[in-house]
């Protein structure tokens, strides 16, 4: 059985609520939107990363990779356009960090250069400009 009848043609991944766990907002053809909450029951933390390049072509730091680590265990992110065909994704990379409440990032920006940043608090969005 569908989740829900329709023809969903695009979706919109997006943190709503701002708990950390990714919402959906999902249009289907001559219907109108539906937003699906994510509801999680544990109480894991999370971080959210917003990155930025100089002002230029690259203003949103596409391509570059993140590695975090987080109660000594890795994870890797990079930052992408969008997941799809008629769909995009806040311009936000998150993880979940477990029960750490604080996380080291080092951040490999296009063009090179090296970003670290440690201990970064969990449970927030932070922005991160290339230097």
């Amino acid at each position: 059985a569908e989740a829900f009848a329709g023809n969903a043609r695009s979706a919109a991944a997006v943190d709503l609520d701002l708990d950390g766990d990714i919402d959906l907002v999902v249009n289907s053809f001559r219907q109108p939107p539906r937003v699906l909450i994510n509801q999680q029951a544990s109480k894991n933390n999370f971080v959210q990363l917003r990155l930025s390049t100089a002002k230029g072509k690259n203003p949103r730091a596409l391509g570059a990779t993140i590695q975090l680590t987080a109660n000594g265990k890795p994870l890797l992110r990079q930052v992408s356009g969008g997941p799809g065909s008629l769909s995009q994704a806040e311009a936000l990379s998150a993880a979940g960090l477990g029960r750490a409440a604080t996380v080291d990032v080092v951040i490999k920006w296009p063009g090179g250069t090296e970003g670290k940043h440690p201990g970064l608090v969990a449970n927030k969005r932070h922005a991160i400009a290339q230097p």
